[in-house]
């Protein structure tokens, strides 16, 4: 009992802090591509962040940085420039960090990457420095999802915008009690590629019916 009524207090005394709250497919890094919708011109990342204390009644302000070492992402043309300060709005603890990311032509033939950093700032500290970066990963071309390795196997350009035609997913999901679905959808994915004049006909077939 005192040793619950200590780590409580320990809790609730301490300053509120920050970090970035990321699943476990977004720890490595955050890909985002145009490839899926070529028409966009720009978009917007929403990474979420969280406060580890109590939250207050008021609004309070967080801060971040880019690691500039780390990054090849330039900043007003690759993204848009960062804000000085971003909001967390009162009672709440979690809000997303907006980055916005723009398709220019290079982007057809590379990748770049951003990594952000959290900051101290008056309102929050940072008491994990394991939790505290974020990468962005940002393309106009075909990059390999997380979930690829999980359920496709070996991952190649060409095999992923076959998955696009013959499937019209862009995304699976990595829960296991959603294999079937998956499965059936990479099964898709097999058959036109054991035998593609099949499958086409097969896709004639329906559309005449």
């Amino acid at each position: 009992m005192m040793s619950c009524q200590k780590a409580d207090q320990l809790l609730f005394d301490s300053p509120a802090s920050i970090y970035f709250n990321l699943e476990e497919s977004q720890k490595d890094s955050i890909v985002y591509t145009f490839a899926y919708d070529l028409t966009k011109s720009v978009d917007t990342v929403l990474i979420p962040v969280s406060i580890a204390g109590i939250r207050e009644s008021k609004d309070r302000l967080f801060k971040v940085e880019i690691d500039k070492a780390k990054s090849s992402a330039v900043s007003g043309k690759h993204f848009k420039a960062l804000e000085a300060d971003y909001l967390i709005q009162a009672d709440s603890g979690n809000t997303f960090l907006p980055i916005i990311v723009y398709n220019v032509e290079e982007l057809s033939d590379k990748s770049v990457s951003l990594v952000l950093k959290l900051t101290s700032s008056p309102d929050f500290g940072i008491e994990n420095p394991a939790i505290i970066s974020a990468k962005v990963v940002v393309s106009a071309r075909l990059e390999q999802p997380i979930w690829w390795s999980m359920w496709a196997g070996s991952y190649s350009r060409a095999k992923h915008q076959l998955f696009l035609i013959t499937t019209g997913q862009t995304n699976l999901s990595m829960n296991g009690l959603d294999a079937p679905k998956n499965l059936y959808f990479v099964d898709l994915l097999n058959i036109m590629l054991r035998n593609p004049f099949q499958w086409v006909n097969a896709m004639r077939t329906k559309d005449m019916n």
